[in-house]
């Protein structure tokens, strides 16, 4: 067994999933388990001690069950990017985590969104629903004392890392996701901070950053880890896939497929590009430079065949195993149709990727969806170029253990196995 092992967690919106990544680039353990989901009476909500307790026992299993003879050298964490808790001031939660997918401040943010000072160009993400600003006003009005005893407040992706170090904190990419955080400057904007009723936040630190190192009890009575074992700050889950597939194939752009679909590309120096409606801007996980993130619903797209009962729901379920898509290129049926459209969606976003200035380079599919060949192929033939996948299922975790070993001071190996899928002719 290996002795040097770093771990790498991923706090998914439907699953949990960690994976341990020895120092010779193998793989010597992952899992992935449900979310936990707790009503607050008026949506799913996540507990974060209860996430926290899920991930140590995932910890204590892998360990076992990797046969690993010392402690993990570094750990850090990516996932959801704008959930999260408020804390006290031992930085425990005092409040549930309500998810960037519950709506139940749509209104509140559409009426904040009148306000000139949501148009501010600095902020790199449109304030929606799903924005931690809107989560904090939407709190701050309806369910006020948690926040008004808070010392803090912390990230959910953060959360297990703020707790093993004692030291709260935000990942940078996280920061970003809030709507209040100007990534030119690296800094947070005031008055947006004041509109949104934030609670008072933590320092901001770059992916990779040594947050402290390990106070968990449990897991140093296990073996698990020991007072040696160092936390490293991590991030938003779609850049820290794009951060593993980029270090093996630096100018690659990532189309990652699953709930929703979001087109990463980098661009050079540390100005965002010109505001567009259908891209949020970040930093990326590591290294310089800003992170252009392009959000498309594609679950809603391809609602239509995921539910249907008939012969084009049995279709597109025998695509995503593999068979062939039916009909020919724009003469249908409604299958193929909707595929396409879905792939033309992603061509054109693609093309205003390029104008904001990020250089062509390959395109890597990742997530649920791309598991499909026959998918991919005919996504290749819409953009009018191959398709790269990389054989590792769980690219989160995956990049996360990777940042936790560069953070530990090793050198992870870039061996990620791809391959390549071609247009149809």
């Amino acid at each position: 067994m290996p002795d040097v092992v770093w771990c790498g967690v991923d706090l998914g919106s439907s699953n949990v999933k960690i994976l341990f990544l020895a120092e010779d680039g193998r793989v010597v353990w992952r899992d992935s388990q449900p979310t936990p989901r707790v009503s607050d009476g008026i949506g799913p909500c996540a507990d974060a001690e209860v996430i926290l307790d899920l991930v140590e026992a995932m910890m204590e299993q892998g360990h076992r069950g990797a046969g690993l003879r010392r402690p993990l050298a570094a750990i850090a964490t990516g996932g959801t990017g704008e959930d999260g808790v408020p804390v006290d001031a031992q930085g425990q939660a005092l409040d549930l985590a309500i998810p960037w997918f519950d709506r139940r401040a749509e209104t509140l943010a559409r009426d904040m969104t009148a306000d000139p000072l949501w148009q501010d160009p600095r902020v790199p993400v449109a304030l929606g629903y799903s924005r931690t600003a809107a989560k904090w006003a939407w709190s701050r009005a309806y369910r006020p004392a948690s926040l008004a005893k808070a010392a803090g407040w912390v990230a959910l992706t953060d959360y297990p890392a703020a707790r093993w170090s004692g030291r709260s904190f935000m990942s940078e990419s996280l920061a970003a996701r809030t709507a209040c955080y100007d990534i030119g400057a690296r800094a947070w904007i005031p008055s947006l901070l004041e509109a949104s009723s934030a609670p008072p936040l933590p320092p901001v630190l770059s992916g990779g950053e040594v947050v402290g190192t390990m106070r968990s009890a449990r897991l140093s009575a296990a073996g698990v880890t020991d007072s040696r074992t160092i936390i490293a700050s991590g991030g938003h889950d779609h850049p820290m896939a794009a951060f593993a597939i980029r270090r093996q194939s630096p100018d690659a752009i990532i189309d990652s497929m699953g709930t929703a679909e979001l087109l990463y590309g980098e661009v050079t120096g540390d100005e965002p590009p010109s505001a567009h409606p259908d891209f949020a801007f970040s930093r990326p996980i590591r290294g310089p430079g800003i992170a252009c993130l392009g959000v498309m619903e594609l679950s809603a797209v391809l609602r239509p065949l995921m539910e249907a009962e008939d012969e084009t729901g049995a279709g597109f379920r025998k695509v995503m195993a593999g068979a062939p898509v039916p009909g020919k290129p724009g003469e249908g049926p409604l299958l193929r149709d909707l595929l396409e459209n879905s792939a033309a969606m992603t061509r054109d976003r693609l093309r205003t990727l390029h104008k904001m200035g990020v250089p062509s380079g390959a395109i890597f599919a990742a997530g649920g969806w791309a598991q499909s060949r026959s998918l991919l192929a005919l996504r290749a033939s819409v953009l009018g170029c191959s398709i790269h996948t990389v054989q590792e299922a769980e690219l989160s975790a995956y990049g996360a253990a990777v940042l936790a070993g560069i953070a530990g001071g090793g050198t992870p190996p870039c061996d990620l196995i791809i391959e390549t899928v071609e247009p149809y002719p």
